[in-house]
């Protein structure tokens, strides 16, 4: 189920459960810049964009367009977090 949490006007938050997973994609509002996306994993690792985009929705479109195309393994596998992950790599 896909939950979308509008925290106030600078800040949108969508939960994805795919595969098994959870990832969470936040767009937040910086006044000088517009909107940022980061995808955070169910351990808390994040994958953050350095562009900028006009909308929330075109921030958070954007992240579910590479969680499509990339696929989710992308967002879940970080060499260098593996202490995060137990000996099975969950």
């Amino acid at each position: 189920m896909d939950v979308y949490h509008n925290s106030n006007d600078t800040e949108v938050t969508k939960e994805l459960h795919i595969q098994g997973h959870v990832l969470t994609l936040y767009a937040f509002y910086e006044d000088e810049f517009g909107w940022f996306l980061s995808v955070q994993n169910e351990k808390g690792v994040m994958t953050n964009w350095i562009d900028c985009f006009s909308t929330a929705d075109e921030a958070i479109n954007t992240g579910l367009k590479a969680i499509n195309e990339e696929g989710v393994d992308e967002f879940m596998a970080y060499d260098d977090f593996g202490y995060l992950y137990d000996d099975d790599g969950n």
